[in-house]
């Protein structure tokens, strides 16, 4: 009977001993995995999740992310308007503590780049709000969008873009975008 207690007693050791082993591996592998993480990959992540957006140029928003695509989120807020905000735009992004135990897995909701997202916006023809990383605000409608620019015909917000109500061409490097909201 002592030898069964020895040896039950030596196996609980090496159970202990593979236990902190393997709690050892799953920590170093979970760093392995946040280190590879990247900005793209835990926005996308979030995906239908309700969330605070602090971006440049003094702009807050708060919605549920509705789409992620490379570089870019749509975001809807609670009075139903919709943002297309750059990634990179992004100062501080908080997660609503109700979103943050069901937020998606990882992974972009689509392969489409902001170019694609801005010239299915300048497509569609509806006028804009342009707000700017400098905190200026720009009403119009996107006419071009180029490799990283984009031309918005200025014009009051309230109008259809006609050639009359047109004052100028804005042409706006994407670096100087906080986001492009649909107007109303």
């Amino acid at each position: 009977m002592r030898w069964d207690a020895l040896f039950a007693d030596l196996e609980g050791q090496a159970s202990m001993a593979r236990e902190a082993e393997r709690a050892v591996e799953v920590g170093e592998q979970t760093r392995i995995l946040l280190g590879s993480l990247s900005w793209q990959d835990r926005v996308a992540a979030l995906v239908r999740s309700q969330v605070r957006l602090a971006c440049r140029g003094r702009l807050d928003l708060v919605g549920e992310i509705y789409r992620v695509g490379a570089g870019w989120l749509l975001l809807q807020d609670g009075n139903r308007r919709e943002f297309v905000v750059p990634l990179e735009a992004i100062q501080v992004l908080s997660i609503q503590e109700a979103s943050r135990n069901r937020a998606g897995a990882v992974g972009a909701d689509s392969r489409l780049g902001m170019g694609h997202a801005l010239r299915g916006i300048a497509r569609d023809r509806s006028a804009v709000v342009v707000h700017c990383a400098d905190g200026s605000i720009i009403d119009g409608t996107l006419d071009r969008v180029a490799a990283d620019f984009i031309e918005l015909a200025r014009h009051p917000g309230s109008e259809f873009r006609r050639r009359d109500a047109v004052r100028e061409t804005a042409c706006i490097a994407w670096n100087a975008l906080s986001a492009i909201q649909r107007s109303t």
